[in-house]
């Protein structure tokens, strides 16, 4: 199966967290694609630099952390900018510094699948990962495992 991860991180740890989920993905025997959504500069210029494709995989993976409670700025950018193909088989991995999810991560998840609601995704999983947590390892874990089964 061709999987594409798209993540956007500013701290690294929603890269390390697609980067693991690549790892699994490979490990279990598909072609896994890590794309990373990058803007010119995250202090002073968030314009999207690297907009990656989404067309021409099974499964897409979208990563982001939340940030001011929401959808980063870039990612929401990168949502009205490039096109998810009608139907796409989706997994959502969002990272978040809050232990809670109503600090966030429920907000995030929403804005997400509204910006890419016209294309009638099928959402076969999603999980948040708490950055603070002091079982952030484990969430992370029972993470990879939701998102890496596709017999859902």
């Amino acid at each position: 199966m061709k999987i594409g991860i798209i993540f956007y991180s500013e701290t690294g740890h929603t890269k390390q967290a697609c980067q693991d989920l690549n790892e699994r993905f490979k490990k279990n025997g598909h072609d896994v694609f890590l794309n990373e959504i990058t803007v010119v500069d995250v202090k002073t210029n968030k314009s999207l630099k690297d907009i990656p494709s989404m067309e021409g995989y099974d499964v897409i993976i979208l990563g982001t952390p939340v940030q001011g409670f929401s959808l980063p700025i870039p990612m929401v950018d990168y949502l009205k900018t490039t096109k998810m193909p009608k139907k796409q088989k989706l997994g959502v991995l969002i990272t978040q510094y809050f232990k809670v999810s109503w600090l966030g991560a429920n907000h995030t998840m929403k804005q997400l699948l509204n910006g890419c609601a016209y294309a009638n995704p099928d959402l076969y999983g999603y999980s948040v990962v708490h950055w603070s947590s002091k079982r952030r390892a484990e969430q992370l874990i029972k993470t990879i495992d939701k998102l890496t089964n596709l017999d859902l």
